[in-house]
């Protein structure tokens, strides 16, 4: 309180408890231990070695390879391959034309005719418009 222009201050202090106060300390130095160890580069190999089957299968791709095994498999698949690439709407017009039926082509072009129709008649108005 203060009294005619006299300030009173009144201070504090708090403090930790004693056991949290060691936790605390005994975590400090520990972390200033480590850290002060130099980086050590793991000297010990990186990746595991090959089995001896992952050995023996890779010997024997490689003597795939190299004998030409499948080489007409894949041959063949190479044509198939550059034939799809290089293939069209307009040649697969050409070779489904002979598989279509009459009737079927009549029944599509009908139905596409009378649907043509109906979203016409649907877009115009069927009431009187009045002119205002």
């Amino acid at each position: 309180m203060s009294k005619g222009g006299q300030t009173a201050t009144q201070q504090t202090t708090q403090q930790l408890n004693p056991f949290v106060q060691d936790l605390m300390t005994r975590g400090f130095s520990a972390a200033q231990n480590v850290a002060s160890i130099p980086y050590q580069a793991y000297q010990g190999p990186r990746i595991a070695q090959f089995r001896p089957q992952e050995q023996q299968a890779f010997q024997m791709a490689e003597q795939a390879a190299t004998s030409r095994i499948g080489q007409p498999q894949l041959a063949q698949a190479l044509t198939a391959a550059q034939q799809a690439a290089g293939y069209s709407p307009a040649q697969f017009q050409q070779n489904v034309q002979g598989f279509m039926s009459p009737y079927q082509e009549s029944v599509v072009d009908a139905t596409m005719r009378r649907l043509a129709t109906s979203a016409v008649a649907f877009t115009r108005p069927s009431w009187p418009q009045s002119k205002t």
